[in-house]
Protein backbone atom coordinates (compact mmCIF):
# COMPACT_ATOMS: atom_id res chain seq x y z
CA UNK A 1 0.00 0.00 0.00
CA UNK A 2 1.18 3.53 -1.17
CA UNK A 3 2.22 5.77 2.45
CA UNK A 4 2.12 9.03 1.93
CA UNK A 5 5.53 11.25 3.88
CA UNK A 6 3.53 14.39 4.87
CA UNK A 7 7.28 15.84 5.59
CA UNK A 8 8.69 15.75 2.33
CA UNK A 9 5.15 16.98 0.97
CA UNK A 10 4.66 19.97 3.30
CA UNK A 11 8.25 20.42 2.42
CA UNK A 12 7.49 20.60 -1.08
CA UNK A 13 4.36 22.55 -0.77
CA UNK A 14 6.38 25.20 1.24
CA UNK A 15 8.97 24.95 -1.23
CA UNK A 16 6.61 26.19 -4.13
CA UNK A 17 4.63 28.34 -2.25
CA UNK A 18 8.01 30.20 -1.61
CA UNK A 19 9.40 30.27 -4.69
CA UNK A 20 6.54 32.21 -6.28
CA UNK A 21 5.95 34.38 -3.98
CA UNK A 22 3.89 37.59 -5.56
CA UNK A 23 4.68 41.43 -4.87
CA UNK A 24 1.56 41.82 -2.83
CA UNK A 25 2.77 39.33 -0.18
CA UNK A 26 5.64 40.89 0.53
CA UNK A 27 6.24 42.60 3.62
CA UNK A 28 7.08 46.10 3.34
CA UNK A 29 9.40 47.93 5.27
CA UNK A 30 10.71 51.27 4.47
CA UNK A 31 13.08 54.01 6.17
CA UNK A 32 16.52 52.04 4.71
CA UNK A 33 17.05 49.86 1.75
CA UNK A 34 20.40 47.68 2.31
CA UNK A 35 19.12 45.46 5.29
CA UNK A 36 22.49 43.80 6.11
CA UNK A 37 21.95 42.39 9.62
CA UNK A 38 19.58 41.90 12.35
CA UNK A 39 18.47 40.34 15.64
CA UNK A 40 14.92 39.88 17.21
CA UNK A 41 14.10 41.65 20.48
CA UNK A 42 11.43 42.39 22.67
CA UNK A 43 8.81 40.02 24.64
CA UNK A 44 5.20 38.83 24.34
CA UNK A 45 3.91 41.99 26.05
CA UNK A 46 6.43 44.33 24.30
CA UNK A 47 5.36 42.67 21.36
CA UNK A 48 8.78 40.66 19.08
CA UNK A 49 11.00 43.05 17.06
CA UNK A 50 13.30 43.15 14.77
CA UNK A 51 16.61 45.18 15.27
CA UNK A 52 18.21 45.76 11.47
CA UNK A 53 21.35 47.27 10.48
CA UNK A 54 21.24 48.70 6.97
CA UNK A 55 25.33 48.45 5.40
CA UNK A 56 25.30 51.87 4.20
CA UNK A 57 23.96 53.59 7.59
CA UNK A 58 26.13 53.72 11.04
CA UNK A 59 22.38 53.42 12.98
CA UNK A 60 20.48 50.57 14.29
CA UNK A 61 16.70 50.66 13.47
CA UNK A 62 13.72 48.81 15.03
CA UNK A 63 10.46 47.33 13.18
CA UNK A 64 8.06 45.62 13.50
CA UNK A 65 7.41 42.12 12.00
CA UNK A 66 4.54 43.13 10.24
CA UNK A 67 6.79 45.94 8.36
CA UNK A 68 6.27 49.83 7.80
CA UNK A 69 8.88 52.39 9.32
CA UNK A 70 10.68 52.28 12.17
CA UNK A 71 9.73 52.57 15.47
CA UNK A 72 13.07 53.88 17.08
CA UNK A 73 16.47 54.36 15.92
CA UNK A 74 19.57 54.02 17.66
CA UNK A 75 22.79 56.09 16.85
CA UNK A 76 25.81 53.87 16.75
CA UNK A 77 28.64 56.33 15.23
CA UNK A 78 28.83 57.89 18.03
CA UNK A 79 29.13 55.61 20.80
CA UNK A 80 32.06 53.55 18.71
CA UNK A 81 35.44 55.63 17.66
CA UNK A 82 37.43 54.62 15.20
CA UNK A 83 40.81 56.29 14.52
CA UNK A 84 41.18 58.19 11.00
CA UNK A 85 38.04 59.53 9.06
CA UNK A 86 34.90 57.44 9.90
CA UNK A 87 33.18 55.48 6.49
CA UNK A 88 30.45 53.35 6.50
CA UNK A 89 30.71 50.30 9.19
CA UNK A 90 29.38 47.82 6.32
CA UNK A 91 28.08 46.02 9.15
CA UNK A 92 26.78 42.22 7.84
CA UNK A 93 26.12 39.61 10.49
CA UNK A 94 24.42 39.54 14.09
CA UNK A 95 23.51 37.24 16.31
CA UNK A 96 22.08 37.48 19.91
CA UNK A 97 23.20 35.16 23.13
CA UNK A 98 21.25 35.86 26.24
CA UNK A 99 20.65 40.50 26.83
CA UNK A 100 23.75 40.45 23.66
CA UNK A 101 23.84 41.14 20.44
CA UNK A 102 26.89 41.14 18.23
CA UNK A 103 27.31 42.70 15.04
CA UNK A 104 30.11 42.01 12.64
CA UNK A 105 31.03 44.12 9.41
CA UNK A 106 32.47 42.32 6.06
CA UNK A 107 35.96 42.05 6.92
CA UNK A 108 36.75 42.91 3.49
CA UNK A 109 37.74 46.03 1.02
CA UNK A 110 35.53 48.58 -0.16
CA UNK A 111 34.46 47.56 -3.77
CA UNK A 112 37.08 49.65 -5.13
CA UNK A 113 39.72 47.33 -3.12
CA UNK A 114 40.61 49.80 -0.93
CA UNK A 115 41.87 49.34 2.82
CA UNK A 116 38.55 51.18 5.35
CA UNK A 117 39.35 50.85 9.15
CA UNK A 118 35.57 50.84 9.59
CA UNK A 119 34.75 47.62 7.86
CA UNK A 120 37.17 45.86 9.88
CA UNK A 121 34.73 45.57 13.37
CA UNK A 122 33.13 43.66 15.45
CA UNK A 123 31.40 44.97 18.55
CA UNK A 124 28.17 44.71 20.78
CA UNK A 125 25.00 45.62 22.05
CA UNK A 126 23.16 45.17 24.94
CA UNK A 127 19.48 44.78 24.75
CA UNK A 128 16.70 45.80 27.06
CA UNK A 129 13.86 43.84 26.02
CA UNK A 130 11.51 45.15 28.24
CA UNK A 131 12.11 49.06 26.51
CA UNK A 132 12.99 48.07 23.68
CA UNK A 133 15.80 49.68 23.54
CA UNK A 134 20.10 49.19 23.44
CA UNK A 135 23.31 50.39 23.71
CA UNK A 136 26.87 49.58 22.48
CA UNK A 137 28.24 47.02 25.17
CA UNK A 138 32.06 46.50 25.91
CA UNK A 139 34.94 47.95 22.66
CA UNK A 140 34.56 47.25 19.12
CA UNK A 141 37.55 44.51 18.15
CA UNK A 142 39.54 45.17 15.33
CA UNK A 143 41.90 42.35 15.21
CA UNK A 144 39.69 39.61 13.92
CA UNK A 145 41.22 39.38 10.55
CA UNK A 146 44.20 39.39 12.18
CA UNK A 147 43.06 36.31 14.29
CA UNK A 148 41.80 34.51 10.95
CA UNK A 149 44.80 35.37 9.00
CA UNK A 150 46.82 33.80 12.05
CA UNK A 151 44.90 30.31 12.97
CA UNK A 152 46.85 27.29 11.15
CA UNK A 153 43.63 26.22 10.78
CA UNK A 154 42.48 28.34 8.61
CA UNK A 155 45.88 28.54 6.20
CA UNK A 156 44.32 26.39 3.69
CA UNK A 157 41.84 28.76 2.55
CA UNK A 158 44.27 31.29 1.61
CA UNK A 159 42.25 33.90 3.50
CA UNK A 160 45.85 36.45 3.64
CA UNK A 161 45.53 36.78 -0.30
CA UNK A 162 41.64 36.72 -0.26
CA UNK A 163 42.11 39.68 2.12
CA UNK A 164 43.77 41.91 -0.71
CA UNK A 165 40.96 41.77 -3.26
CA UNK A 166 37.54 43.37 -3.41
CA UNK A 167 34.83 41.09 -1.71
CA UNK A 168 33.16 40.24 -4.63
CA UNK A 169 35.38 39.58 -6.76
CA UNK A 170 36.05 35.97 -7.11
CA UNK A 171 38.73 34.78 -4.13
CA UNK A 172 37.93 37.83 -2.08
CA UNK A 173 37.08 38.45 1.76
CA UNK A 174 33.26 38.89 2.60
CA UNK A 175 31.92 37.78 6.01
CA UNK A 176 28.04 38.23 5.81
CA UNK A 177 26.64 35.62 8.69
CA UNK A 178 26.51 35.64 11.93
CA UNK A 179 24.87 33.01 14.21
CA UNK A 180 24.33 31.59 17.64
CA UNK A 181 24.97 28.56 18.64
CA UNK A 182 23.36 26.24 21.23
CA UNK A 183 27.03 25.97 22.98
CA UNK A 184 26.70 30.00 23.30
CA UNK A 185 29.45 30.58 20.84
CA UNK A 186 29.14 32.23 17.26
CA UNK A 187 29.51 31.01 14.13
CA UNK A 188 31.26 33.31 11.32
CA UNK A 189 29.88 32.72 7.99
CA UNK A 190 31.95 33.44 4.75
CA UNK A 191 30.54 34.84 1.96
CA UNK A 192 33.62 35.02 -0.13
CA UNK A 193 35.83 33.02 -0.72
CA UNK A 194 34.11 29.52 -1.19
CA UNK A 195 36.77 26.93 -1.06
CA UNK A 196 36.18 24.24 -3.60
CA UNK A 197 32.83 25.24 -3.89
CA UNK A 198 32.13 24.99 -0.53
CA UNK A 199 30.81 27.83 2.49
CA UNK A 200 33.25 28.22 5.19
CA UNK A 201 32.17 28.53 8.84
CA UNK A 202 34.48 29.54 11.26
CA UNK A 203 33.50 28.76 15.15
CA UNK A 204 34.11 32.19 17.50
CA UNK A 205 34.38 30.17 21.04
CA UNK A 206 34.76 33.50 23.13
CA UNK A 207 32.66 36.84 22.19
CA UNK A 208 32.14 37.82 25.27
CA UNK A 209 35.63 37.99 26.15
CA UNK A 210 36.34 39.75 22.94
CA UNK A 211 34.29 42.53 23.60
CA UNK A 212 36.13 42.69 26.84
CA UNK A 213 39.32 42.97 25.21
CA UNK A 214 40.14 39.29 25.13
CA UNK A 215 41.63 37.56 21.97
CA UNK A 216 39.19 35.48 19.87
CA UNK A 217 39.62 31.91 20.93
CA UNK A 218 38.97 30.30 16.89
CA UNK A 219 37.92 26.50 16.76
CA UNK A 220 37.99 24.43 13.78
CA UNK A 221 36.18 25.54 10.93
CA UNK A 222 33.33 23.66 8.91
CA UNK A 223 33.05 23.81 5.29
CA UNK A 224 29.30 22.97 4.12
CA UNK A 225 28.16 22.31 0.15
CA UNK A 226 25.78 25.10 -0.63
CA UNK A 227 25.94 24.23 -4.19
CA UNK A 228 28.77 26.95 -4.89
CA UNK A 229 27.51 29.67 -2.83
CA UNK A 230 28.36 31.50 0.24
CA UNK A 231 26.97 32.33 3.09
CA UNK A 232 24.55 35.23 3.18
CA UNK A 233 22.75 34.98 6.87
CA UNK A 234 22.19 32.04 8.73
CA UNK A 235 19.82 31.98 12.12
CA UNK A 236 19.79 29.07 14.85
CA UNK A 237 16.17 27.92 16.19
CA UNK A 238 16.90 25.93 18.87
CA UNK A 239 17.01 22.36 16.74
CA UNK A 240 18.21 23.27 12.85
CA UNK A 241 20.36 25.77 11.86
CA UNK A 242 18.62 27.79 8.59
CA UNK A 243 21.44 28.86 6.28
CA UNK A 244 20.86 31.65 3.53
CA UNK A 245 23.13 30.76 0.58
CA UNK A 246 24.07 33.52 -2.35
CA UNK A 247 26.53 33.84 -4.93
CA UNK A 248 29.82 35.89 -4.28
CA UNK A 249 28.32 38.64 -6.38
CA UNK A 250 24.87 39.36 -7.17
CA UNK A 251 22.47 36.35 -8.09
CA UNK A 252 19.77 34.42 -7.05
CA UNK A 253 20.03 32.81 -3.46
CA UNK A 254 18.43 29.59 -1.60
CA UNK A 255 17.35 28.83 1.55
CA UNK A 256 19.35 25.38 3.41
CA UNK A 257 18.54 23.44 6.54
CA UNK A 258 21.79 22.41 8.57
CA UNK A 259 21.18 19.86 11.50
CA UNK A 260 25.08 21.49 12.75
CA UNK A 261 27.05 18.41 12.78
CA UNK A 262 30.29 18.28 11.10
CA UNK A 263 29.64 15.32 9.40
CA UNK A 264 26.31 16.02 7.41
CA UNK A 265 25.73 18.47 5.05
CA UNK A 266 22.76 21.07 4.68
CA UNK A 267 19.19 19.89 2.93
CA UNK A 268 17.75 22.55 0.20
CA UNK A 269 15.13 23.73 1.58
CA UNK A 270 14.04 26.65 -1.13
CA UNK A 271 15.64 26.02 -4.55
CA UNK A 272 15.89 29.56 -5.00
CA UNK A 273 14.18 32.84 -4.38
CA UNK A 274 12.85 35.23 -6.85
CA UNK A 275 15.88 36.90 -8.89
CA UNK A 276 14.72 40.49 -7.87
CA UNK A 277 14.93 39.43 -4.33
CA UNK A 278 18.54 39.67 -2.93
CA UNK A 279 17.62 37.32 0.37
CA UNK A 280 20.17 38.79 2.77
CA UNK A 281 18.81 38.20 6.58
CA UNK A 282 17.15 35.27 8.32
CA UNK A 283 15.48 35.40 11.72
CA UNK A 284 13.59 32.98 13.67
CA UNK A 285 10.77 34.72 15.52
CA UNK A 286 9.08 32.47 18.41
CA UNK A 287 6.15 33.91 19.92
CA UNK A 288 3.11 32.53 21.79
CA UNK A 289 4.87 28.99 20.81
CA UNK A 290 4.96 29.49 17.04
CA UNK A 291 8.26 29.51 15.31
CA UNK A 292 8.19 31.41 11.70
CA UNK A 293 12.04 32.22 9.77
CA UNK A 294 11.37 35.90 8.18
CA UNK A 295 14.00 36.49 5.49
CA UNK A 296 14.40 40.19 4.52
CA UNK A 297 16.01 41.13 1.57
CA UNK A 298 18.44 44.01 0.24
CA UNK A 299 16.55 46.38 -2.29
CA UNK A 300 19.24 49.00 -2.28
CA UNK A 301 19.90 48.24 -6.21
CA UNK A 302 16.63 48.28 -6.73
CA UNK A 303 15.28 50.94 -9.32
CA UNK A 304 12.12 53.32 -8.13
CA UNK A 305 11.19 56.23 -10.33
CA UNK A 306 14.15 55.85 -12.40
CA UNK A 307 16.27 56.16 -9.61
CA UNK A 308 18.22 53.79 -7.21
CA UNK A 309 16.58 53.00 -4.23
CA UNK A 310 19.78 53.25 -2.10
CA UNK A 311 19.92 57.07 -3.42
CA UNK A 312 16.58 57.96 -2.01
CA UNK A 313 16.09 59.70 1.09
CA UNK A 314 15.89 57.69 4.16
CA UNK A 315 12.88 58.28 4.57
CA UNK A 316 11.72 57.36 1.24
CA UNK A 317 13.74 54.12 1.08
CA UNK A 318 12.25 50.80 1.32
CA UNK A 319 13.06 46.60 1.57
CA UNK A 320 11.27 44.07 1.69
CA UNK A 321 10.68 40.72 3.98
CA UNK A 322 8.89 37.36 3.50
CA UNK A 323 7.14 34.96 6.05
CA UNK A 324 8.16 31.47 6.32
CA UNK A 325 5.71 29.39 8.63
Amino acid sequence: MFKFDFKKILCILSCLSLTSVHAEEYIQFSGISDASAGVVIGTEETGYKFLIADDEVQELRLFSPNGGSPEKIFSIQNQITLPGKQKEFDLEGAARIGDTAYWITSHGRSSKGKVQLSRYIFFATEIDDANLSVKVKGKPFLGMLDALLASPELAPYNLKSASLLPPKQKGGLNIEGLCASPEGWLWIGFRNPVPKGKALLVPLKNPEKVILGGKPDLGSPVTLDLGGLGVRDMCYTGTQYYIIGGPQDSGTCKLYSWDGKKDSQPKEVIKSFKKDFGAEIVLNLNSQGKEQLFVLCDDGGKEINGAKNKKLPLKERTFRGIKIP
